[in-house]
């Protein structure tokens, strides 16, 4: 199995296969739900699909159904390119909840529409997370930075996470420190901004 730190920028081919091996995965996970290595194969497909939904709800799915795998969950986690799909904040949220030693139960927070054990809390929007100051204001810091190297897979990753998470905190961080900065905004930027208005969030 290759390493996940060694997958590269998805092409369409890749992100093609990736898909096919995600949702190939995902049936193995419901046919045995405690093999471990389905749960990693199902992750290193998820680390090539765009977006963190597909691998925070793989993730999930594996604390869930595998709780005595702690140290495999640590070391999946531990890896570079995990920690940069899932993006600070919900990196933070999973490393917290192994931390606290509490058995992830079915419905949860931390669990997506991808997801196939585990079940998205009804409580709050899809793909929301508990976003605390500590984690609004690294979220910002670590996108500042990216957004103004070029990475325009970590701006867009950053803007969804502000939507989702409804975290306006992040977002205006950001946006004043790029402001700063000479940044010139994009029209999704502007969609952001409008959508978090209009929850109230802003």
């Amino acid at each position: 199995m290759t390493p996940l730190s060694s997958l590269t920028a998805p092409t369409a081919s890749l992100l093609l296969s990736a898909r096919l091996a995600f949702r190939a995965a995902g049936r193995r996970v419901l046919r045995h739900p405690g093999d471990s290595a389905e749960h990693r194969a199902r992750v290193q497909a998820a680390c090539v699909l765009t977006g963190a939904e597909a691998l925070q709800g793989a993730l999930a799915d594996w604390l869930y159904a595998c709780p005595q795998q702690v140290q495999a969950h640590k070391q999946a986690l531990g890896q570079a390119l995990v920690q940069q799909c899932l993006g600070a904040v919900v990196w933070r949220q999973f490393m917290r909840q192994l931390a606290g030693q509490q058995v992830l139960p079915r419905v949860n927070r931390l669990a997506t529409r991808w997801s196939v054990l585990a079940q998205p809390s009804s409580d709050v929007p899809q793909r929301a997370l508990l976003c605390g100051v500590d984690d609004s204001q690294s979220a910002a810091q670590q996108a500042v930075a990216a957004i103004l190297a070029g990475d325009s897979v970590q701006e867009a990753a950053f803007l969804a996470h502000c939507v989702g998470a409804q975290d306006s905190l992040a977002f205006m961080l950001a946006r004043r420190s790029l402001q700063h900065a000479g940044f010139v905004f994009s029209q999704a930027w502007q969609q952001a901004m409008r959508t978090l208005e209009q929850g109230g969030r802003v």
